[in-house]
């Protein structure tokens, strides 16, 4: 359900990211042109993607700095444990090294740590 409180954090995510998809800015040309094969018109739809599930981490759900923007199609692979480019079945470690390609290692790690920092402190 979307409330009043995500649709403010998502614009906000969508202008600070200059309304880019994180992960299409980061593929060669081979690699952009077979994921807007696959992805169809979703390429064109952006939505604010979670890092880290929020179903694991409810607190993040309104946190910026664990949200990016993605296209659509991405997005929906990699919550479905899929290849964010030819949708085929990924293991949680490789969805993972996605992530890490997306928003490089030393945010992912950053973020992480918070999240294992909190789970300690409760």
């Amino acid at each position: 359900m979307i409330d009043d409180k995500w649709k403010k954090i998502s614009q906000f995510v969508k202008k600070r990211d200059s309304y880019n998809c994180s992960l299409l800015i980061k593929l060669s040309k081979k690699e952009q042109k077979e994921l807007k094969k696959n992805a169809g018109r979703f390429i064109r739809e952006l939505d604010s993607a979670h890092i880290f599930r929020k179903s694991r981490y409810p607190h993040i759900k309104y946190n910026p700095e664990f949200i990016i923007i993605l296209n659509r199609y991405s997005h929906s692979m990699l919550d479905s444990n899929k290849d964010p480019i030819t949708g085929k079945s990924i293991s949680k470690e490789e969805v993972k090294e996605w992530w890490i390609f997306i928003v490089g290692e030393k945010k992912y790690n950053k973020l992480y740590n918070m999240l294992e920092k909190r789970k300690t402190n409760e």
